[in-house]
């Protein structure tokens, strides 16, 4: 089957006449059997067009954060009705992520990452912490990442940093960096590794993980 757009090609440029020849010029080309065709117009328009549909069409761009997570996780989340628009972070190489956020293992030879953050600028406290124990109640790590609260106003590098929840998929392959932020959910603490803020719990504005919401996953981690 021919693809349409190599159809459009050819009827853009395939006639022996072409936009901006004469007759005289397309009567010298027949002529000559031995001399190389000449592009005309349309067609140098057609194999322009034809390069921009291979850059612009099917390459879809860099993926979104929420298609970077792993499918256990993207089921999750949308299970618990957290729309994909929401994932601020997934597999990401961003210098102020430390490598939190880098490439965990693959699936279908789809790279992943099992850390992953979700934006929460549209949401009020309130709404906020009851997504927090939907999200751990499913058996997910997660903090509120609340700057000058309990994360730092700035990153290492200097870049200023924004409210948001940060979570660990505990059932999916991850790295050993993501293992140590999970065992410091489960003594209470935030996950933070270096800082002041580091390796503490949570005040109780950042709605700190119950020993509930703990023992919940040490449970679901048992099997």
């Amino acid at each position: 089957m021919i693809s349409p757009w190599c159809a459009w090609y050819e009827r853009a440029g395939g006639s022996s006449l072409t936009e901006g020849e004469s007759e005289q010029d397309a009567k010298a080309v027949s002529t000559s059997k031995r001399a190389p065709k000449r592009l005309g117009v349309s067609q140098l328009l057609a194999m322009i067009a034809l390069a921009a549909l291979v850059v612009f069409v099917r390459w879809p761009g860099p993926p979104l954060p929420f298609d970077t997570l792993h499918p256990h996780t993207q089921q999750v989340l949308q299970r618990l009705g957290v729309e994909p628009s929401r994932a601020a972070q997934g597999l990401g190489l961003a210098p102020a992520s430390a490598g939190i956020h880098g490439m965990d293992g693959t699936v279908n030879h789809r790279p992943y990452c099992a850390a992953f953050d979700l934006d929460i600028s549209d949401l009020t406290p309130q709404q906020t912490r009851a997504l927090l124990h939907r999200l751990r109640g499913a058996g997910l790590v997660c903090w509120w990442r609340v700057p000058g609260v309990s994360f730092p106003l700035t990153t290492r590098y200097g870049v200023e940093t924004g409210p948001h929840i940060h979570g660990v998929d505990p059932f999916v392959p991850h790295k050993r960096r993501l293992e140590l932020q999970i065992r410091d959910y489960l003594t209470g603490n935030n996950g933070i590794e270096v800082g002041r803020y580091a390796h503490r719990p949570d005040p109780p504005a950042a709605c700190p993980q119950t020993a509930a919401e703990r023992n919940l996953l040490r449970r679901l981690r048992r099997g």
